[in-house]
């Protein structure tokens, strides 16, 4: 145990889903539905319905000092982005990356939600690298606001993280790639890791409530027989035949990602289906169920969560909701503490009268500082503006992609999204004229030599089957090996017209009406 978990107050380690909210606090807990507004925030009852068992856990003991509630919310709109750093970078840290957030993400920072990991950097033949390697975890802002508001209405701390990361906590010693799938009612998560480092997280619209339909279906029985059949090991053949007809929309979604060669699974559904999606993903790939916990109702975001607290005193990444406080959440200081300051300001205040010469020299000594310091401001800029260059020269080529995608691109196109990052990854969602105008888009892409992969990765016709939903990514090539991009050559046969006076439009004549059917030329009525 550390010393910042040594001081730390009473917490409890709380787990929000899209349907449900979870708490553990030691062996005791409660489980909450959500009642949201269409817009996805909490409704009014809904948060009163929280308040109130979040009251009731935290009078169950007499807590000293704030209680800190742990956090971890679920995978739907968070977003990773691996950033770099000059190694020089060592003051204002934060507002480095906050200029770095400002030109990789769609939100302003003020915005968002976010953290950040430094990764370790590996020297090479004794030489310290020349860059400092980030990742960055934001969502926005507004997502937890709600939550926040709840807790602070019990006199509470809130301590935002992922679930999904939390869960890689209890996971068990794994090759460098591999992967968690959380399997939840209506939606499930999934967390792609390298290296122990996140690198995509997803929330995928499929739960254990899709086979359980399925085999309802199927079979023509009731839900409730549905779903204890899918929680059966060694069912009959029909039963497995209509679990891989379920399993068939997950397997696409996982598959569309990456070859995954170790995937490790949590649920309530986790153990009855690990054989079949094992199955179904192929002989490469191998499915293990992870520590679930599900024997006593607590979640794998649950365990993860408190396995960080136990071991690290907090979660690997916090989300920040106020510029102001990072960094402090983590370490508020214990009652004692409170004690011993004010001990300290008592003592102070009876040793003022006689030591007033004492009392100055700190407050002359920091004006002294503030000189130096003015003084220095020239050194800052000049750090800066190198920082500002660097900046510049590195800029990526976003007008040029834009460029080659437009040429690219058949008529009838529509772009719904369209991300691009420094790094050359690039995301397109739209719509487009049928599957050969896709096919058509992507080979123009490639043969443009601008990109050194281009790969679809989901079309979906629509409605009407008139268009194709697709959602496409690519990666252009380094600079260097990329064609420059420029304006079409202009037509030679096609010659300028010669300079003089403008033509004069002649004047429209006048429609001339309609005569009737039976009507004969030259002949009044």
């Amino acid at each position: 145990m550390n010393g910042r978990s040594l001081m730390a107050p009473a917490c409890i380690c709380v787990e929000i889903g899209q349907s449900s909210m979870r708490a553990l606090n030691g062996t005791q807990g409660f489980q909450q539905p959500l009642e949201r507004l269409p817009n996805g925030r909490l409704t009014t009852s809904c948060k009163d319905r929280l308040s109130k068992a979040l009251q009731s856990l935290l009078e169950r003991k007499l807590w000293s000092g704030r209680t800190r509630v742990f956090c971890a919310v679920g995978a739907r709109g968070v977003s990773l982005r691996r950033l770099s750093l000059p190694a020089s970078v060592d003051q204002d840290l934060r507002q480095h990356l906050l200029l770095q957030i400002e030109a990789e993400f769609p939100l302003p920072p003020d915005e968002l939600a976010w953290g950040y990991l430094e990764l370790p950097s590996a020297n090479v033949n004794g030489v310290a690298a020349a860059k400092r390697e980030f990742l960055i975890v934001a969502l926005r802002k507004d997502q937890l606001e709600d939550y926040a508001e709840v807790f602070a209405s019990c006199g509470a701390v809130a301590v935002f993280t992922v679930a999904a990361i939390s869960r890689n906590s209890i996971c068990p010693r794994a090759p460098s790639d591999y992967a968690i799938l959380d399997i939840g009612l209506r939606q499930s998560e999934l967390v792609v890791f390298h290296e122990g480092v996140p690198t995509m997280v997803r929330a995928i619209a499929w739960g254990g409530e899709n086979v359980t339909k399925v085999l309802a279906e199927h079979l023509g029985i009731p839900l409730a027989e549905a779903e204890k059949l899918k929680l059966e090991s060694g069912s009959d053949e029909r039963v497995q035949t209509a679990t891989d007809a379920a399993l068939a929309t997950l397997v696409g979604a996982l598959n569309g990602r990456r070859t995954i060669t170790r995937l490790f699974l949590s649920g309530r559904s986790a153990s009855s289906l690990v054989g079949r999606l094992e199955k179904l993903l192929g002989p490469a790939s191998q499915c293990t169920v992870l520590q679930s916990g599900s024997a006593d109702g607590h979640s794998a975001g649950l365990l993860g969560l408190k396995a960080d607290l136990e071991r690290d005193g907090g979660p690997t990444i916090v989300l920040q909701l106020k510029a102001d406080t990072a960094g402090t959440v983590l370490s508020q200081p214990a009652p004692r503490k409170w004690a011993a300051v004010a001990a300290a300001l008592a003592l102070a205040a009876l040793l003022i009268p006689s030591v007033g010469a004492v009392v100055l020299q700190p407050f002359l000594a920091r004006k002294l500082a503030s000189i130096k310091t003015e003084s220095g401001r020239l050194a800052t800029i000049e750090r800066e503006l190198r920082f500002l260059q660097y900046l510049k020269q590195t800029q990526p080529p976003y007008l040029d992609a834009l460029y080659v995608m437009a040429k690219a691109a058949p008529p009838g196109t529509r772009i719904d999204s369209l991300t691009m990052n420094q790094r050359g990854d690039l995301s397109f969602k739209g719509a487009m004229g049928g599957s050969q105008a896709v096919v058509d888009f992507r080979t123009k892409l490639i043969d443009s030599g601008f990109f050194a992969r281009v790969s679809v990765e989901e079309q979906t016709p629509t409605p009407d089957r008139q268009r194709v939903n697709v959602r496409m990514s690519a990666e252009w090539k380094p600079a260097g090996f990329r064609p420059p991009v420029s304006d079409p050559p202009a037509n030679p046969e096609v010659k300028p017209p010669l300079p003089g006076p403008k033509p004069v439009a002649s004047p429209t004549p006048a429609p001339t009406p309609p005569r009737p059917a039976d009507a004969t030329p030259g002949k009044k009525e």
